[in-house]
């Protein structure tokens, strides 16, 4: 550890070689004494931390992960789908999809290497984000809400869309219907990682990891942009999990309560009757839902030229529904509430909407409160656990923390994050605490005691990068990522 002391000393000037050492002797001893002293109380006031950190690598298993879809009976035969599971699974390799996770994850893929695909498409949200629109490189903002990845797979599997193998109309603007090519398209765009491809090839080739990868996944360490493709959206064909209440109804291993049942029957005669009638509960092609009677974003329309497109869109999985907050490609409606009174007595006239029709009347299905409680209620038998906590498709980059997170009331705060020369920790709860500063690894690196206050942490002996300040009391910790620019 280095500290910096600064001193104002005023000397005299030595008349002699031996009063330039009797000088410097009597200098050098006086700085020991006070050091020595003082130590403890200048290491208290600034928490200056020399750390030499490993390279920013991804920790994966001996053994890739397996990443086979099973697929149920009342999936691969249910609604208008054709699923034919083996020729997906066929398109997913345990070494493909591992390439395809680190991808995924890695912020080399965008210009700034600040941004990764999943910083817009978040596990805990079924790889959707939780804001109205999300923020790409130089702040940019993206003109429609990141939509769920999951079930992306089979969505497509239909007699009448898509490819074989289950590549759906992709985009809300149906632009896309091959995931190979619609996983490298964020990655060149200007708004979202704006990295050039032959930038983006030689930067992974100078990792120490990304040859392995590929080598195993390919059979050589050669890297290009269709080898990118392929694992990555080997990685988001695997997002497919069955785990629901729905899928274990539907195997038989629960059972609906009345309320869901009931909230069943009003989707079936609504949602389900035209639309979500697949077992990915997704809409197998551009639909105007009657959101506006002018649309400002004319949507599939701007893709295949026809007026009678306008305002079409693609409607994403609705499984995992409750996870995927906000709603609709511009994000307008901020809960399953708002969106079932919008279908209820919310449609918008409009010559292209394929909502209207089926509805009692062209303002909605009117349905009573009751039935609006009852469709919630099915609704959430839709969501799955295993996809938002399952460590196949986590962050290789970030080590699971298997410890509880401190009670909501204890405020902890890392500002400026990310920062040059320093940032500060504020502590505002009673107690004591433990203060880790680990790598993203999680080999600690150093620690210290604190109790309620503000404490530094300086650049000394940082190389940029990313950190992990783990703030621990008792059995609970948090953890925060501090980024020294």
């Amino acid at each position: 550890m280095i500290v910096y002391c600064s001193f104002e000393i005023q000397f005299l000037k030595p008349k002699s070689l031996l009063m330039k050492r009797h000088y410097l002797y009597t200098l050098l001893l006086a700085a020991l004494v006070f050091l020595s002293a003082n130590l403890p109380n200048v290491l208290e006031k600034a928490k200056i931390f020399d750390i030499n950190t490993d390279p920013l690598v991804p920790v994966l298993p001996e053994t890739p992960y397996n990443y086979d879809i099973p697929f149920p009976s009342h999936v691969l035969f249910g609604g208008w789908d054709m699923v034919d599971s083996s020729i997906i699974n066929n398109l997913i390799t345990p070494d493909g999809a591992t390439l395809g996770r680190v991808l995924f994850y890695d912020k080399k893929l965008s210009s700034s290497n600040e941004l990764a695909c999943a910083t817009c498409h978040k596990q805990a949200f079924a790889f959707a984000d939780n804001t109205k629109f999300s923020i790409g490189i130089n702040e940019t903002q993206t003109t429609r809400n990141s939509p769920n990845l999951n079930d992306l797979a089979w969505q497509g599997g239909s007699i009448f869309f898509g490819e074989p193998g289950g590549n759906a109309m992709l985009f809300w603007d149906c632009r896309e219907n091959n995931l190979d090519n619609m996983v490298l398209q964020p990655i060149l765009h200007q708004g979202e990682l704006g990295k050039e491809m032959p930038v983006l090839i030689d930067k992974l080739e100078n990792t120490t990891y990304y040859p392995e990868l590929f080598q195993k996944a390919f059979g050589t360490s050669e890297i290009t942009a269709d080898r990118i493709g392929l694992a990555l959206a080997q990685f988001v064909r695997s997002m497919s999990v069955f785990d629901s209440k729905f899928d274990k109804v539907m195997m038989g291993q629960e059972q609906f309560t009345q309320q869901e049942e009931a909230g069943r029957m009003v989707f079936e005669s609504s949602c389900g009757f035209f639309c979500h009638t697949s077992s990915s509960f997704a809409v197998q092609f551009p639909l105007n839902n009657g959101l506006d009677s002018v649309c400002s974003d004319i949507g599939y329309q701007q893709v295949s030229g026809f007026e009678t497109d306008n305002g079409k869109f693609k409607t994403p999985s609705l499984r995992n529904l409750s996870l995927t907050a906000p709603y609709m490609h511009d994000g307008r409606f901020a809960t399953i509430e708002e969106v079932i009174d919008f279908y209820s007595e919310g449609l918008k006239p409009h010559p292209n909407s394929d909502i209207s029709w089926m509805a009692p009347d062209p303002t909605g299905f009117h349905f009573t409160n009751e039935q609006k409680a009852d469709l919630k209620a099915f609704l959430l038998t839709l969501n799955s656990t295993d996809l938002i906590t399952d460590v196949r498709w986590s962050d290789p980059f970030q080590p699971l923390n298997i410890a509880e997170p401190l009670p909501l009331g204890e405020k902890i705060t890392v500002f400026p994050n990310p920062f040059n020369e320093t940032t500060k920790l504020e502590l505002t709860g009673d107690g004591t605490y433990e203060i880790r500063l680990t790598n993203l690894n999680g080999h600690v690196l150093r620690s210290f005691k604190a109790k309620k206050g503000t404490y530094s942490i300086e650049r000394s002996g940082l190389s940029p990068g990313v950190y992990l300040l783990e703030v621990h009391k008792s059995n609970r910790v948090t953890t925060q990522r501090v980024v020294l620019q």
